[in-house]
């Protein structure tokens, strides 16, 4: 089990001094900012990957039946939850209650993906379930909404 935090925080209505000039001008600027980490464990069709289940089965030889169990995929008992770590800092602002600017620049970072590596076939087993990759995906986004009609559009 794993332990996931988060945390955001959202300054905004800015009434300082700084900003009156800009009253007319700037009607709302927003300033938000977030850190948070995601756990994943779905990959397998076991619940327990660490520790594959053993399979019952049966064998014929000489006209005798016996019994059998054997494990199909190797077990890792070193598995660990995958982790998502995600940051971002963001900018609301509404110019002349009619132009709204979004600005967002974000880091999502997640490490030790969960996949099935090849293994050697000698071995007779299926390959396990490790924590075998990392992806980072770092960006920004920019949104503008207008408000009002501009010719024949809303």
């Amino acid at each position: 089990m794993g332990i996931f935090p988060f945390i955001f925080c959202r300054l905004g209505g800015f009434k300082r001094k700084l900003f009156e000039g800009l009253k007319g001008t700037i009607s709302q600027l927003k300033l938000r900012g977030s850190w948070g980490k995601l756990g994943n464990q779905n990959i397998s069709s076991s619940y327990y990957p660490f520790s594959e289940p053993l399979s019952l089965g049966s064998t014929s030889m000489n006209g005798v039946v016996y019994q059998t169990i054997q494990q199909l995929i190797m077990s890792n008992p070193d598995l660990k939850w995958e982790e998502t770590t995600m940051s971002g800092i963001g900018v609301d602002v509404s110019l002349w209650k009619k132009l709204d600017l979004t600005f967002d620049i974000y880091n999502k970072k997640t490490d030790g993906i969960l996949l099935r590596l090849n293994t050697s076939q000698l071995t007779g087993l299926q390959a396990p379930v490790q924590n075998a990759a990392v992806v980072s995906n770092k960006g920004w986004e920019i949104g503008a909404q207008y408000n009002e009609r501009w010719g024949i559009l809303k």
